[in-house]
């Protein structure tokens, strides 16, 4: 097909956002996702807890998380959001298919580090699927991961450890590609330094309970969104739907949305653990 002139186009067409929750255990990254409209979920590990959302049977195989996307790809329904929980926990279905197909018992068997190369296309596989959702049936996509401390070595600078997704490095440059919305969660912490005197000086964290969502990198993080979105909001759905709709559209911000997150966000961390806050933060 040859282009000219004609063919272009300034309209634009926002599809529903590819978006990526991690952080460590307990923050609400489930919690979030289940305030989506229209959620269903595809509980790959055991998350989902007492939270009441339309879920399908938690699958034990490859097969059967490519059967549940094209379920929905295939057949009519009324759901809006695509959640996957987790996509760490993915990782070791998909290795588990590997070493199905070449007949051994740990992917580590594979000479050369083969194994993990091999897992590249069914991960390819699953973002293609997950694709298909969002262009063909205008479904946003959600994803839950873990997160892990990598040591990350900066070509101008000395290296240095940050969060980052808890998965191997060849699978998560895939997801950083393809992701519109990657998220960092953490409970806020606050750093005083007291002088112990004698040149001495003895830091202390302290935790507020506040869960926030960072969405924009940071030496500490991995972030990253495509839509101008503010660097960090409340972990709770309305604060990031409203900077989604306020990135898209560049229309003004809501302000009764935003104290509806704030106080959704308050209900959320109410009796939350100090002692987790403050190992959970960066």
């Amino acid at each position: 097909m040859a282009f000219d002139l004609s063919s272009i186009s300034s309209a634009r067409d926002p599809k529903p956002p590819i978006t990526l929750i991690y952080g460590g255990p307990g923050l609400g990254k489930t919690t979030f996702f289940s305030q989506t409209p229209g959620a269903v979920f595809l509980p790959v590990e055991d998350g989902l807890g007492t939270l009441e959302v339309n879920a399908f049977p938690q699958p034990s195989e490859w097969a059967e998380v490519m059967s549940a996307m094209e379920t929905l790809y295939t057949e009519e329904h009324g759901f809006n959001w695509f959640v996957i929980d987790t996509v760490s926990a993915m990782e070791e279905l998909i290795y588990k298919q590997v070493c199905r197909d070449e007949g051994v018992e740990s992917v580590e068997k594979i000479p050369y580090g083969k194994g993990h190369v091999m897992a590249l296309s069914y991960w390819q596989q699953l973002l293609e699927g997950l694709a298909a959702l969002r262009d063909q049936r205008r479904m946003g996509i959600g994803l839950i991961a873990h997160a892990e401390i990598q040591r990350f070595e900066a070509p101008e600078t000395d290296s240095y450890d940050r969060y980052q997704i808890s998965l191997n490095k060849r699978a998560f440059k895939l997801f950083y590609e393809r992701c519109d919305v990657i998220g960092y969660a953490a409970y806020q912490v606050s750093v005083r330094k007291q002088e112990q005197g004698f040149g001495k000086a003895e830091v202390k964290a302290k935790g507020t309970g506040k869960r926030l969502l960072h969405l924009s990198e940071r030496p500490a993080w991995i972030a990253k969104n495509r839509y101008g979105m503010p660097d960090t909001i409340p972990l709770a759905w309305p604060a990031f739907a409203e900077a989604l709709r306020v990135g898209v559209t560049g229309e003004t911000p809501d302000s009764d949305t935003d104290e509806s997150a704030e106080q959704q966000a308050a209900d959320q961390n109410q009796g939350a653990d100090t002692s987790t806050t403050e190992s959970q933060a960066a």
